[in-house]
């Protein structure tokens, strides 16, 4: 998180509901610059060059899956 967004600088939070994931986001967006929730269409993407970090809220069902079977 130090050196900002990069190739092979990313960071996965995983937990069961009630975990406080949503808490260690908020915090994150209150220090870095963020891009959230990119939506669909054209222009989803505008503004994400200027962010220091980018959240994305969700996966693929099929990472997920995959995810989960090698984190348990």
């Amino acid at each position: 998180l130090q050196q900002g967004r990069g190739k092979y600088r990313n960071l996965y939070i995983h937990g069961v509901a009630n975990c406080g994931k949503s808490f260690i986001l908020s915090l994150l967006k209150l220090i870095y610059k963020t891009f959230c929730n990119p939506a669909t269409g054209t222009f989803a993407w505008v503004g994400a060059e200027e962010a220091e970090i980018i959240i994305l809220n969700d996966i693929c069902p099929l990472l997920r899956i995959l995810l989960s079977v090698i984190l348990s």
